[in-house]
């Protein structure tokens, strides 16, 4: 038996040393509607059989090997209504199959950012303001951000446009880089900087509306200036719309909703989608020109209230009238500093509750707090805020049997945007079934 144990172990050793090795793919992405080659580096690439795609919209045309085994080659066809962010990948050897990697497609032709190198060395060639790298407008730059390096990018605009930038760095998954961007006018004066959205995971995302024609600079760097050679990103520089939250936050499954998006600087922007019938990430389009990520909606069948004002004293809790049992979800937004909103349900006497808050894992920035109360004089029942393990606020009451009872949401200090509240009477019920998704797994 012994003999027997050590013969499967060193098997599964050796299989798994002879394994392929694919640490990243270049570039990282490329504009759908085109053809892209891309090299797939790493270690024991030998004899390249398959390159595995996990979404529709990306063809395969041709994989070959490389030099060596640390290299393969691979033409990819990008559909022109090929879905916009991360695809995941994995290549397929004679020995093994990869670890998964990512390829991202946007809606801009790439631009690779420019260097030398001197004494096997990389020297950026716009690592200062006066020496910015010019770009067109709506493009796609790939670079690096190295230690104690800011890398400037330059782009003409007409008085009125809308300048947008989004990053992937973070979200490239090859490091832990923290970018920081800002928008710089002729002059050098921060017309926007962003470090850290929570829509993006860390990366970061500014827009303005152009204030002169003229030239516009955009900086970035790794936040601490800590970044090193390995901290690549993807700069998306262009017009296009970049709300950062969404209303309603929720939908049934198979129904046609008109969605608002807030956070661009133009104002609101509202579109019409089709829900399907698991979370989706919801994209705004503003002419010809739609945001590089989208916004997170989740999906459930269970029936839901939007938030009208007022609602924001006990005595105003919604529904004012017929209030509803579990299960059931309140949609609201909390939008300014100190602002509590209340909602009204019915229950029945002895039932076990579960409450439940979706806005940091929507991507919310609101950091939600529950309290449960009597409808009838605001007694207190229960609370919570800030479950940990990245659970979303949940708390577990049982009725007193009163037939109106208010949930409010405070925000003591903080503004935010799209709650998604989901009370229910079991921790089986759909309201309870997260997804896990890149587009929306809790952050």
């Amino acid at each position: 038996m012994a003999r027997l144990i050590a013969l499967l172990l060193s098997s599964t050793l050796t299989a798994h040393a002879f394994n392929p090795i694919l640490s990243r793919v270049e570039p990282r992405g490329a504009q759908r509607g085109t053809e892209v080659k891309i090299t797939l580096i790493g270690e024991r690439l030998f004899e390249p059989t398959e390159l595995l795609l996990y979404h529709p919209g990306i063809t395969v045309k041709s994989l070959t090997k490389g030099k060596d085994d640390k290299r393969a080659e691979a033409v990819l066809a990008i559909a022109p209504d090929c879905a916009l962010g991360e695809h995941p990948m994995r290549l397929r050897c004679k020995s093994g199959i990869s670890y998964m990697r990512t390829f991202w497609v946007g809606q801009y032709p790439t631009v690779m950012e420019k260097y030398e190198t001197v004494n096997e060395r990389r020297r950026d060639l716009n690592n200062t303001f006066n020496t910015p790298q010019d770009v067109p407008l709506n493009s796609t730059v790939q670079g690096v951000a190295d230690r104690e390096d800011a890398d400037y990018y330059r782009v003409s605009c007409k008085k009125g446009q809308r300048l947008s930038v989004e990053v992937e760095a973070m979200r490239l998954g090859r490091v832990m880089f923290d970018p920081y961007i800002s928008i710089l006018d002729s002059k050098r004066f921060e017309l926007a900087v962003n470090d850290d959205s929570p829509l993006l995971k860390r990366d970061c995302a500014a827009s303005i509306i152009v204030p002169e024609d003229g030239t516009y600079t955009i900086l970035i760097r790794e936040s601490s200036y800590e970044g090193n050679s390995a901290s690549q990103y993807r700069l998306h520089i262009g017009t296009f719309p970049r709300p950062r939250s969404i209303f309603p936050p929720a939908a049934k499954p198979g129904t046609e909703v008109e969605f608002t998006f807030f956070g661009d600087p133009s104002g609101p922007l509202k579109q019409k989608l089709k829900v399907p019938n698991t979370p989706f990430p919801a994209y705004v389009t503003s002419g010809n020109e739609s945001s590089p990520s989208g916004n997170p909606v989740h999906v459930s069948t269970i029936d839901f209230l939007n938030e009208s004002a007022p609602n924001q004293t006990y005595k105003q809790a919604l529904p004012l009238k017929d209030p509803p049992a579990a299960p059931f979800a309140f949609h609201g937004i909390v939008s300014e500093p100190g602002q509590i909103d209340y909602f009204r349900f019915k229950a029945k006497k002895g039932e076990r509750l579960i409450f439940q808050v979706l806005a940091r894992s929507l991507r919310s920035p609101l950091d939600s707090v529950i309290s449960i109360r009597q409808a009838t004089d605001n007694k207190y029942i229960g609370g919570n805020d800030d479950r940990t393990g990245g659970t979303p606020d949940t708390i577990r009451v049982s009725s007193p049997g009163r037939r109106g009872i208010r949930r409010q949401y405070p925000r003591p200090a903080e503004t935010g945007r799209s709650g998604l509240y989901l009370p229910h009477r079991n921790a089986k019920a759909d309201p309870l079934t997260l997804p896990n998704s890149p587009e929306s797994r809790p952050h």
